[in-house]
């Protein structure tokens, strides 16, 4: 809509917002590029590259959200524009509007706005940039992926743990739900035994958590 809006004007401007589809085969855009909607290209832009703006945003594909282009452009020099959609990707609570990204909603209607923000706020938004480079340094460190463990995982599989009950005449083997699987076309294998200590395997180290009210042997 930028692009055509500046043609249509004749000025020979540059749009103020320049965003196409990359696609290394164009014919799948025809029908735009037919009507004259410049909405893809087929030069692909590599990270390197990206590194170079002062902006980025990441747009929810098929499934919502950009899942790994968040990550990617957090750690990026330059600010970020988080498309906010109703799906989340788990580390989403990790990161706040106007901390860590700029956001945006799910129709993009205040883009342009936030965009004319960042412009004319440029120590803001370099603060935001920097806490969200600070924020993914962090997150790529192995004790705050070790607390994420404990906070996204181990808790909830605490409860499942907690929640569980053995049938109490002792009928309940892990044989027989194996068996009982396999008879519906699902194959099972046993990777650990369990006793009151904790649980077992040859092929994996024995680690032991404890976190909060929960004591669970891994």
């Amino acid at each position: 809509e930028a692009d055509m809006n500046t043609r249509q004007k004749g000025t020979g401007e540059m749009p103020w917002l320049d965003v196409k589809f990359f696609s290394a085969d164009l014919a799948n855009f025809e029908p735009f590029l037919d009507v004259d909607a410049n909405v893809a290209t087929d030069a692909y832009m590599s990270q390197e590259e990206q590194m170079n703006y002062k902006y980025h945003i990441n747009l929810g594909g098929s499934g919502g959200t950009a899942w790994s282009g968040t990550l990617s452009k957090l750690a990026m020099p330059g600010v970020l524009f988080h498309h906010e959609t109703l799906t989340r990707d788990w580390f989403y609570d990790e990161i706040k509007p106007w901390v860590h990204y700029i956001p945006v909603k799910m129709d993009l209607s205040d883009l342009r706005e936030k965009f004319e923000w960042a412009e004319s706020h440029p120590d803001k938004a370099k603060a935001i940039s920097e806490a969200a480079s600070i924020f993914f340094k962090k997150m790529n460190s192995k004790e705050y992926m070790e607390e994420l463990y404990f906070k996204y995982f181990a808790h909830y599989l605490g409860d499942m743990v907690n929640a569980y009950q053995p049938s109490l005449d002792g009928s309940e083997t892990v044989e027989g739900i194996i068996e009982h699987y396999a008879a519906n076309g699902m194959a099972l294998e046993q990777l650990s035994s369990c006793d009151h200590k904790g649980c077992f395997a040859d092929r994996y180290e024995k680690r032991h958590y404890s976190f909060g009210s929960y004591d669970v042997s891994l």
